[in-house]
């Protein structure tokens, strides 16, 4: 048992280094075959794969699935088993869009859709976190947020900031 558990330790380890993945996103990777391999099969299958997608933000289309399974099934099973499910969500994550990330995120703060953040909508979120911080606080955080200093923390301001802030 003890020479599985090292073989499989140094198996993780060279899998980390070949795709460039943490060890925390190679433990999400896992949760998340294990969650959606419903069956327990040991492979996500077509179904299965969508479910996950959708869960981890990724719309896709049955086509789109298919078209992912074909892309790393590297055995011909039709189904992916997790090396190859590693695989298809290192290559998912470079398809993300950063500046659709960070939208999504400045949209939870601008829940009216004015297209800028205010003092109001940080108070919101700090109530809705269990956060306390004062509203010179809150002001001091917009200012130096509103990166083209016209009064408000629109997209742009709130995408700079993230990217300046090593936040995203």
């Amino acid at each position: 048992m003890y020479r599985k558990a090292i073989a499989a330790a140094r198996k993780d380890k060279a899998r980390r280094q070949q795709t460039g993945v943490t060890e925390e996103q190679l433990a999400q990777f896992k949760e998340a075959f294990e969650l959606f391999d419903a069956d327990k099969s040991g492979c996500i299958d077509e179904k299965e794969l969508r479910a996950c997608m959708r869960a981890v933000g990724f719309d896709v289309s049955k086509q789109e699935v298919q078209r992912m399974i074909a892309s790393v099934d590297d055995d011909g099973s039709g189904t992916i088993e997790f090396p190859e499910f590693m695989k298809l969500m290192c290559q998912q994550q470079e398809r993300k869009d950063p500046k659709e990330d960070v939208k999504r995120v400045f949209m939870l703060y601008d829940t009216q859709g004015k297209g800028h953040i205010t003092v109001d909508d940080l108070q919101r979120a700090c109530r809705q976190l269990g956060e306390s911080m004062s509203d010179a606080q809150l002001a001091e955080m917009l200012r130096i947020a509103d990166v083209d200093k016209d009064g408000e923390v629109r997209p742009s301001d709130f995408y700079r900031t993230m990217r300046k802030t090593s936040l995203y």
